[in-house]
């Protein structure tokens, strides 16, 4: 896609790969960047907050069926694990 004289197609391997110069990438981003924000903050203001939490508490819970929280924060396993670091 071209947007004025600045190339906007996918990032499709490496920075040396790119036939762009680092001027152009800079030009294309500085173009792009406040049309992602206005299009960031428009999603987010038509987000509804209560519906957003409802969908992730669903999720939650779902994944408390498959996933149980285990019996312990795993703070003494990592102690454990720190203190053989230590004296390896």
């Amino acid at each position: 896609m071209t947007l004025g004289n600045i190339r906007a197609e996918p990032h499709t391997g490496t920075m040396a790969a790119q036939p762009e110069t680092m001027v152009e990438w800079v030009a294309r981003w500085r173009w792009l960047g406040p049309l992602l924000e206005r299009e960031r903050a428009a999603e987010f203001a038509a987000t509804d907050a209560s519906q957003a939490i409802a969908a992730f508490s669903q999720a939650y819970r779902l994944s408390l069926q498959t996933h149980p929280p285990s019996a312990d924060s795993g703070l003494i396993i990592q102690q454990r694990l720190f203190g053989k670091l230590r004296h390896a």
